[in-house]
């Protein structure tokens, strides 16, 4: 759900209504086939507390504090204020809290002309897999609704320790996300060298996904629809920005070849369950193919 031009006193009234639960430790038993009876396990199940929904993949020890609404608010307070003013504010739970998190056009920044523009966001990731939170910084392209990120980049990552009390460690939390609007520069260095160097859009799908396995129908079915999907994304893009049209060889800037790929890979590429935007934009993020798109856009 999108929140767009909060000020600071909205942000913990929204992020208190969109995630109005916590996630409780509930003891697992097994059933002793000799006694009958229902012995501890030792092991915990996370548990939504407003529907007892057991979240997925999630089994801890007496030892492990599941983090709290509470905790998300404090990440959340400390990344809104990484940059100045009112920000555009996206929350999905999906066996964790996402938090998106976009500041205002003051930081947009001009890729080619003017309709090709790319600005901030911040993505903090609070599941219950064990790992610590992440905050992430990435961009959001006007041209096509991508969200992406370029994890090679320096500046645009930090990992929090998960521990409880993060309410009390928002200075710390302040000054963590602060680096990340640092790291902002650095990004947008990256893409802006991306579109300054050109690539063979087609020698770089075949490089990236590899050429289809000979004489597979099936192979070859995939691999031709996968690249006009692509194709048709890039071409429709170069119109909408006002770049020039491709002549028989389709040459493209680096910039338009990674957006290709990755707003297939976000919108396009088929995914079991029918996940909603979010969920989508979600997985491409970790995606391998959008991933070894960044470091080839930059490499070729």
């Amino acid at each position: 759900m999108n929140f767009n031009n909060l000020k600071a006193d909205k942000i913990a009234e929204t992020i208190r209504a969109q995630f109005n639960f916590n996630v409780d430790k509930h003891e697992m038993y097994l059933h002793d086939h000799e006694t009958f009876r229902d012995v501890p396990s030792g092991k915990y199940a996370l548990v939504r507390d407003d529907n007892f929904e057991i979240i997925s993949g999630a089994s801890v020890t007496d030892r492990y504090t599941p983090h709290t609404t509470e905790d998300v608010l404090a990440l959340t307070d400390a990344a809104s204020r990484a940059f100045e003013g009112e920000v555009d504010l996206k929350c999905h739970w999906n066996n964790g809290h996402f938090v998106s998190i976009a500041p205002t056009v003051a930081h947009r920044r001009e890729v080619f002309g003017t309709k090709d523009n790319v600005i901030p966001h911040l993505l903090i990731r609070a599941g219950y897999n064990g790992k610590a939170f992440e905050g992430a910084l990435g961009y959001w392209r006007d041209l096509c609704s991508n969200m992406a990120m370029l994890s090679m980049v320096n500046g645009t990552r930090v990992k929090i320790k998960h521990t409880h009390s993060l309410r009390g460690k928002i200075d710390d939390l302040i000054v963590q996300m602060q680096g990340l609007r640092e790291g902002w520069e650095n990004l947008s260095d990256t893409i802006m060298s991306m579109q300054n160097r050109e690539v063979n859009l087609t020698e770089f799908l075949k490089e990236l996904y590899g050429e289809p396995e000979s004489g597979s129908t099936r192979s070859e079915t995939i691999y031709r629809n996968r690249a006009e999907s692509i194709y048709t994304r890039v071409w429709r893009e170069r119109k909408h920005s006002g770049r020039e049209r491709l002549g028989a060889t389709p040459i493209v800037s680096a910039w338009e070849a990674f957006n290709g790929v990755q707003g297939y890979t976000q919108h396009d590429k088929s995914r079991n369950g029918k996940p909603q935007s979010f969920q989508r934009m979600l997985t491409a993020l970790d995606d391998k193919d959008v991933t070894r798109a960044a470091e080839l856009a930059l490499a070729m």
